[in-house]
């Protein structure tokens, strides 16, 4: 990831791709929304509240320091693949856009807080494992303590973001467990990161 990155900071791409800033991850997303929790406002004031939050909180970081170029901002696990003798591909750059770099840390790191979530690892075994990749991250190209803080805020941006895509794509085959049950569960996915890891 650090080597993508040392190569995508400091290059223009042809055509033109989403930036992905508060307004596009997070406002616009919320508009998106309103909508779909009908019958969950609740849930939605949740978020908008939570929201509030997180662009007060993001405010308070110096983000002008923090890496910027094309991120992928969908490296989950299912969009890499190793080889037998430990190459390993990239794929699925369909999100690909500009933005924080640390945006594609926080997608790897949902992966682990998913795991802890549905109790498949320990919350300790979850730091252990991310700790490494920080380490290993460092040992190729430069990651501020700050952009490291700003994880569980920009998460908090990517799941809305990501809700509104499915929203919006509902009737992509894909996305048929799209109903207010899927909301119900996804917003106390969402509390339980907020409360483990956002200080506000």
């Amino acid at each position: 990831m650090a080597s993508i990155h040392n190569i995508t900071a400091g290059m223009e791409l042809k055509h033109k791709r989403i930036v992905y800033d508060i307004e596009s991850t997070l406002i616009n997303p919320l508009k998106v929304l309103e909508p779909a929790f009908a019958d969950f406002p609740e849930g939605y004031a949740y978020l908008t509240n939570t929201a509030d939050l997180v662009i007060d909180k993001m405010k308070k970081f110096d983000t002008g320091k923090f890496s910027y170029g094309y991120c992928h901002y969908d490296l989950l696990p299912k969009n890499f693949h190793f080889d037998e003798d430990g190459s390993i591909t990239f794929f699925d750059f369909d999100w690909a856009g500009k933005g924080y770099l640390v945006n594609d840390l926080m997608t790897f790191f949902f992966q682990y807080y998913w795991f802890v979530y549905h109790k498949k690892i320990t919350t300790e075994d979850a730091q252990k494992a991310f700790d490494t990749f920080i380490v290993a991250y460092r040992q190729v190209r430069p990651l501020s303590d700050e952009e490291l803080a700003a994880i569980p805020y920009l998460w908090f941006n990517f799941m809305v973001y990501g809700t509104a895509f499915q929203y919006e794509n509902y009737d992509d085959f894909s996305n048929y467990y799209f109903n207010t049950r899927y909301l119900k569960e996804r917003i106390e996915m969402i509390k339980q990161l907020v409360e483990w890891y956002c200080v506000f």
